[in-house]
């Protein structure tokens, strides 16, 4: 099992990241195979690499969104999940 962490910063980015009943994580956790755990401001995705790695780029695609003043939908989730296993996580900011 491979760990790492994100800080967040603001309890906002920690609401709007997890979503109403945590459905922005449980889109993460089940697509990446992957426990995501949230430790005062410290989330901690745990799993095995590739796919930590995978819902870390997926995470910090979410919290640009976010910062950017972007509301979280189940759509543009679903979205930024798809990038990443696309490889094109770099074209986040362009939505």
């Amino acid at each position: 099992m491979f760990e790492k962490s994100i800080l967040l910063d603001r309890l906002d980015e920690v609401v709007t990241l997890f979503g109403s009943f945590d459905e922005n994580v449980n889109l993460v956790r089940k697509e990446y195979n992957v426990e995501l755990i949230l430790r005062g401001s410290e989330l901690k995705i745990i799993g095995d690499v590739e796919d930590v790695a995978k819902a870390s780029r997926a995470v910090d695609g979410l919290l640009n969104l976010i910062n950017r003043g972007e509301a979280l939908t189940d759509q543009n989730v679903r979205y930024v999940i798809s990038l990443v296993n696309d490889g094109n996580d770099d074209k986040i900011a362009d939505i």
